[in-house]
């Protein structure tokens, strides 16, 4: 039992210490790990002027940008501190050292970008006044540092200035892309992305077109070419399609801009020591994005569908005739299966209009034979239009006064000529129908003639015997002859008397 507890007593220490040792070697993992992620705070020695002007006296003052070990130029921004020739330097984040607040960060963005990089002499003179002219000249004045280009001194001085103003515009606090859906005069749908600038004097300062190039992304449509992506320039307005079979879709875009020299970013080179601090060639590259999601109208085309017939089969001449049209849409695998419409992108939308032309061709004579196309010296009744601006559904032509008798057909037209490409006509296919359609065919039939009058018997006279008898003698016959019928009836009735 003494051995087994003086074992397990002599064995504790060696546990620990391998727990302690594992903790260690942990701790010491994990801070080679952080050392490894950080990153190498390498000095870089200033190797030599850049480009600028030394002046003749003063013992030779240097005006203009400084060269660092890997080839960086650089303005000094600490005017009565040491030349930074020899000294070492390393790179921070401006934002991080906090030196100057949103305005002038901007403004020396805008300088570092712009100017700092130059290789003119008189350039980088004019652009190091400048700097020092934000972070601030100490005992210094604009001509009495611009004196020290010599020669040069009224054009350092002159084009330092016209900096400062160029720098108030330009600079920029930060920048933001957008998208845009338009509807050209064309009718076609396109996509642009734009890029607007906070400047120190304004927001929404739109980037002139052209300058940065996007990756655009479509979701529900396509470009031209038929593909979801395209590198698009800001500003620049870009064809889209939307082959959805249904009237509406919704499309969305999505863009992003990478390496974008705008902002109040900046790179400062620190002196190790009591040398100027240096603001450095560098564009601090930002990225913007946008996206937008809005409805669209398809851009498939567009068949009219159309079942028309006659206001009368049979009518009089003189008769007044219309037809009658029902709209539909006929569904093919290439176009739309709805009623098409038009409108800006995100709406309000109206359906897609078209105009029906009618002529009413004849009289024909005899039966109608069914045709593709009517006979090309058809006379014609007249002609008529009715412009549709409600979608599908059952509408009448204005009328038509028929002539004589013979038959009379309706024939019908669709042209997408005769709707505005801004309102869908570029979508509509022609239609027209046959001729001689059954249900279109009117027939005025011909008058039957009256029957002939009865004429009335003629009496005829008896011959005459000689001259025209006068209406004295015809007047005295007739008396005797009533005189001598009276003298009878009255006989007969004395008869009757004496046999009573």
């Amino acid at each position: 039992m003494t051995s087994a507890a003086s074992s397990s007593r002599s064995y504790r220490p060696f546990r620990w210490h391998i727990r302690i040792t594992t903790l260690v070697v942990a701790v010491l993992g994990c801070m080679a790990t952080l050392i490894m992620m950080a990153p190498a705070a390498s000095a870089l020695p200033v190797t030599a002027r850049g480009f600028g002007y030394l002046s003749t006296g003063d013992g030779g003052f240097w005006l203009g940008s400084w060269r660092l070990a890997d080839g960086t130029l650089a303005f000094c921004v600490n005017t009565e501190r040491s030349t930074p020739n020899g000294q070492e330097y390393s790179y921070a984040d401006g934002a991080a050292l906090d030196w100057y607040d949103a305005n002038d960060s901007a403004r020396l963005a805008y300088i570092s970008r712009t100017w700092a990089g130059t290789t003119d002499p008189i350039v980088a003179a004019a652009g190091q006044i400048a700097t020092w002219t934000i972070t601030g000249l100490g005992r210094h004045t604009q001509d009495e540092l611009a004196a020290k280009a010599d020669a040069n001194a009224s054009t350092v001085r002159d084009l330092a200035r016209r900096m400062l103003e160029e720098t108030e515009k330009s600079a920029s606090l930060a920048v933001t892309a957008a998208l845009e859906f338009a509807l050209t005069p064309d009718g076609e749908t396109t996509v642009t992305p734009a890029l607007f600038l906070r400047t120190l004097t304004a927001s929404d300062v739109r980037v002139p077109a052209g300058l940065h190039r996007a990756v655009v992304t479509l979701s529900g449509g396509t470009f031209a070419n038929g593909e979801a992506t395209a590198m698009v320039a800001n500003g620049e307005s870009t064809t889209i399609r939307v082959p959805t079979e249904t009237a509406l879709a919704g499309v969305m875009a999505t863009a992003r801009f990478e390496a974008l020299p705008y902002g109040k970013g900046l790179r400062m080179a620190v002196a190790r020591g009591s040398a100027q601090n240096l603001l450095t060639a560098h564009t601090a590259p930002v990225t913007a994005g946008a996206e937008l999601a809005s409805t669209l109208p398809s851009d498939r085309q567009f068949q009219p569908m159309v079942t028309t017939r006659t206001s009368a089969s049979v009518a009089e001449a003189g008769a007044s005739l219309h037809d009658t049209v029902v709209l539909g849409v006929r569904v093919t695998p290439a176009t739309v299966s709805e009623w098409p419409v038009f409108g800006p992108p995100g709406g309000p939308f109206e359906p897609v209009p078209v105009t029906v032309r009618s002529r009413l061709l004849g009289p024909f004579e005899g039966e109608i034979e069914l045709a593709r196309e009517p006979p090309a010296s058809a006379p014609v009744v007249c002609e008529v239009s009715l412009l549709v601006a409600t979608g599908p559904g059952e509408y009448s032509t204005p009328a038509c006064t028929i002539g004589g008798p013979g038959r009379y057909v309706w024939v019908e037209t669709i042209s997408p000529d005769d709707t505005a490409s801004t309102e869908g006509g570029s979508r509509i296919l022609p239609w027209s129908s046959p001729f001689g359609v059954a249900t279109e065919i009117t027939t005025v039939a011909v008058l039957p003639i009256p029957p002939a009058s009865v004429t009335p018997p003629v009496v005829r006279s008896l011959p005459e015997t000689g001259g025209t008898v006068s209406p004295v003698l015809q007047l005295l016959a007739v008396t005797i002859v009533l005189f001598a019928v009276g003298t009878a009836c009255l006989a007969c009735r004395r008869k009757r008397r004496l046999k009573a």
